[in-house]
């Protein structure tokens, strides 16, 4: 059931909507840490384009490369890609 907020009722359900909001704010707050510059789509909510090179989704912490080459999940796990390939 949907809730009069508009989220759902359901307690694990709002649990993981939850998480995601969370992911999303904690995740750009990381990025903007570390200097890595970063475009938000749709407000930041789904997608930013990160350093130019990256599609990164805060909600679910999933990020590959535009190339289709290198895909991983989590933020820390993109800013040390994206500063590892800045040593090359």
């Amino acid at each position: 059931m949907i809730g009069s907020d508009g989220r759902t009722t359901n307690p694990i359900r709002r649990a993981a909507q939850d998480q995601r909001a969370h992911n999303r704010a904690s995740s750009m707050q990381r990025l903007e840490q570390a200097g890595i510059a970063f475009e938000t789509r749709d407000g930041g909510c789904t997608h930013l384009i990160v350093a130019g090179r990256w599609d990164f989704f805060p909600g679910t912490g999933v990020w590959r490369s535009r190339d289709g080459e290198t895909c991983g999940r989590g933020v820390a796990n993109l800013v040390a890609e994206i500063q590892s390939n800045k040593e090359m």
